[in-house]
Formats: C-alpha cells, structure tokens, sequence
C-alpha cells in the first residue's frame, strides 16, 4: 500500500514530502526481511544496540523481531518454607509472571507432587495483579495453590511443569503519521522450575497414643443419650478442633469395657483450607451396644499431638 505524497505552499512555496510504501502481510505469515536486513547493516566499527527492556504497558518495547526471554515470561513454583516436619503443612504456589498479554495457556506436563498428600484450594486464574521483582514490573496470576502434607522424611521435590503459551509481540511500522504498530501471536514453551524441600523425620520415641496429628488442637467428648438402656446403641464422640492435618488423623483407640459390643469408628471432617493449613472439626464417633445393665467406667483417653512451632509432643488429657 502506498500513502501519497502530502503539500503545503508556504510563503509562496509549495513544499511536498516523500510516498510512504507500506507492506501489510496476514498474522500468520512472515512480512519481507528488508526491514531485519536494514538492521544488519551496521556501520563498521559501531555495535547494535541492545533493545529496551521489555515493559507490561508499552507495546513497543515488545517487539515481533526479538525473541520472548524466558526472564520476561516465566512459571514459578513457590513454597512457604524451605523446611518442615513430617505431616506439617506447606503451601506450594503455581504462578505465571509475564509482561506480554496472554491469549492461550496450556499446560503440558504438570508438576508432580510425589511423597504429599495434597489438598488443592479452588483458584479461577486471573492476570489481575502487578508485582515488582528485581525492579521490574509482571502482570501475575496464580495458577494453582495447594496444601502439600509431606509423608516420609528427607529432600522431597517438586518437579518441574512445561506449558503451551500464546503471548502478544508487536510488529512496529512507520508512517507519515508516526509509529504504529500490530499485534501479532507467538507460540512458545514454557518451563517452570522445580522446588526441594527438607522434611524433618518426627522425633523418636513417638508417644504410644499418638495418632499422627500435627498442629494446633483442642480436644472434648460428648455421650448420647445420658441415660443408656441394655441392647440400645449409643454415641461415644471424640471431637478434635483446631488447625492442622485434621484430614488425616486417625481414630484413637479407646479401651471400651468388655460387656459393650463396638462397631468400627466413623469420622466426620468439617475444615476449610483457603489458608496456610486445614482448620475446622473433626469428629470421631463410637457407636457401642450395652449387653448388661450395671455402672461401668470408660477409662481417661490423653490425645496426644505433634506441636511443629514447639518441635515436640503434647498430650491433653480427655475424662470420658
């Protein structure tokens, strides 16, 4: 396409400028390397300059001729602690950082999570904040969160993910107006990096009643009915609260007298985990039948945790 040329007298004098030549190709295809050449010819002598650090509000620092660094594009795996013990809580972060707009994200390949047992929270991925790293500046959207709850001690890691991105370049172009330019996809392959973590073995000897709780808790009991009747079942619950892998605790053994038939405990978790670990209740209840009337006493049960914040165990007694 060609922009005629333009005119003006001024006193007198008409003044005209030059036709512009403009050469428009479609997205998808590659527009004629004169352009790429007229950069190439360097006077001897005189180095070219490095482009202009790419900015997330500037388009033409984006330039369809440079490639995308991986330091202006990137998937990050971050952790909340580099170390913790066994069974304590990690929260493991999945983040895009980019300066280019994005039109499609694809992942590839997921990171594993191998030796956790994982509690993902629900995200809706949105480029809808700007952080600052090392003084420049990304939209970011996390990708996925979650509460990682190491099983066995040592160097765990989280392996690294690849992704199929579409980010937006510029093609730049001038004209009598000024510079313009056109925005143009590019495909390219994402890495993201990997993440170890040191998990501490919990301290031996492990108290014999402990049952694999680590945290925060609280601890109450509850009968029902009051009043119990020969060959009626009733509800011995074990209600443990607090913060910590409530999802995970096992169901406490409770020397019931031997004239009570038992049947197999069952569990019931109520928690959120939109933070930095689970809080919530969890509830254990015993369902026994009496065979014979008479008093008979059920013995004082200590809950026993971990305390990570402390390094050591705990136990709070609990009077049936």
């Amino acid at each position: 396409l060609t922009i005629g040329p333009a005119s003006i007298d001024v006193g007198g004098t008409r003044m005209t400028t030059k036709p512009v030549t403009i050469e428009v190709v479609a997205a998808d295809q590659t527009p004629d390397n004169s352009r790429q050449q007229q950069r190439s010819q360097i006077p001897q002598g005189q180095q070219r300059q490095s482009p202009p650090p790419v900015q997330i509000d500037d388009p033409f620092s984006k330039d369809a001729d440079e490639q995308i660094k991986a330091g202006d594009l990137m998937v990050r795996i971050e952790m909340s602690k580099p170390k913790v013990y066994e069974q304590q809580v990690v929260v493991c972060t999945i983040k895009l950082y980019t300066k280019y707009e994005i039109t499609q994200f694809m992942p590839t390949k997921q990171p594993s999570f191998d030796g956790f047992l994982i509690e993902e929270i629900p995200m809706q991925p949105s480029l809808n904040k700007v952080e600052t790293i090392n003084g420049q500046k990304y939209w970011v959207a996390v990708l996925k969160k979650c509460l990682l709850y190491p099983q066995q001690s040592g160097k765990l890691t989280i392996t690294s993910g690849t992704y199929d991105v579409s980010a937006v370049q510029y093609e730049r172009f001038r004209t009598i107006f000024g510079s313009m330019a056109s925005p143009v996809e590019r495909e390219i392959k994402v890495k993201s990096n990997s993440q170890t973590i040191n998990v501490l073995p919990l301290p031996e000897p492990q108290p014999a009643n402990f049952s694999g709780a680590v945290g925060k808790f609280s601890v109450t009991t509850n009968l029902t009915p009051d009043s119990l009747k020969t060959y009626s079942a009733a509800t011995y619950s074990y209600i443990v609260k607090g913060t910590g892998n409530l999802k995970y605790i096992k169901a406490p053994t409770i020397d019931f007298p031997k004239e009570f038939d038992v049947y197999d405990p069952k569990t019931d978790v109520k928690i959120t985990s939109g933070g930095g670990d689970m809080s919530g209740t969890l509830t254990i209840d015993y369902t026994f039948i009496p065979q014979y009337a008479g008093t008979f006493n059920l013995p004082q049960t200590d809950f026993c945790y971990f305390d990570p914040d402390a390094g050591e165990y705990r136990s709070l007694p609990i009077s049936a």
